[in-house]
């Protein structure tokens, strides 16, 4: 047993390497059968797994993100959009005028019907996707790897979940914890139920039930104006 005295998270991310490279020769046909099921993962026992951060966590993941991965992930801190819509996100999305951005919310790359929803947009945000969009064409992504290729459903968490076993990040399952937080810290601070569902194109009924949960301290903090300087 030769990760007898190994924590479950190095052995989990051991077996990941292991799986990447028998995934890869298969996918070379240098070997007939696909045997990454067989690959073992250790049970995590002791830690509970987070799916909300404060501000400062996030903003301290995304400073320690690859450089490629930087820009998408501080779209989703300013704005608390879904991955996909970030993906999908293009200059003509952005009104810089009215300081709003329009995402288009949806289930996946290929899904043909879609609905939009538009976010508010803070002064620090509106100057953070100014420097994103700078030299683009309406049409054009406003997110893209450092190959200048659109992120899709696929490269994006796959990117990110390189990135998180590299740092060793406890409670990053998915893209999606970065919306969680977001939201979690808008209601915190005071923001209605009511707008919360219009600004992050979900349902009061969903806001109620999963983030409720007011900060009195906080509220007042950021009661005059709630402009959610995130990042």
């Amino acid at each position: 047993d030769l990760g007898k005295d190994m924590s479950p998270a190095s052995v989990n991310r051991a077996s990941s390497i292991l799986r990447s490279a028998l995934n890869w020769g298969f996918r070379e046909e240098l070997m007939t059968t696909q045997p990454h099921a067989t690959v073992p993962r250790a049970k995590e026992k002791g830690k509970a797994r987070r799916s909300k951060f404060t501000m400062a966590e996030v903003s301290e993941v995304i400073r320690g993100a690859p450089e490629s991965l930087q820009p998408i992930l501080t779209c989703l801190a300013y704005t608390g959009c879904r991955p996909v819509g970030a993906r999908r996100l293009t200059l003509q999305d952005i009104d810089f005028d009215e300081g709003k951005v329009w995402f288009k919310s949806l289930k996946g790359d290929s899904a043909e019907e879609f609905s939009t929803y538009y976010t508010t947009l803070s002064d620090a945000a509106k100057e953070f996707f100014r420097s994103q969009v700078e030299g683009k064409e309406p049409e054009d992504f406003v997110f893209t790897t450092s190959n200048g290729v659109q992120w899709s459903e696929r490269n994006l968490p796959q990117r990110f979940r390189s990135y998180r076993e590299s740092a060793e990040l406890v409670g990053w399952d998915t893209l999606y914890v970065i919306r969680h937080s977001v939201i979690t810290f808008s209601i915190k601070a005071g923001m209605p139920a009511v707008q919360a569902a219009e600004e992050y194109g979900t349902s009061i009924e969903y806001i109620q039930k999963n983030y409720f949960e007011r900060d009195d301290a906080l509220a007042r903090q950021f009661a005059p104006v709630l402009e959610l300087d995130h990042v």
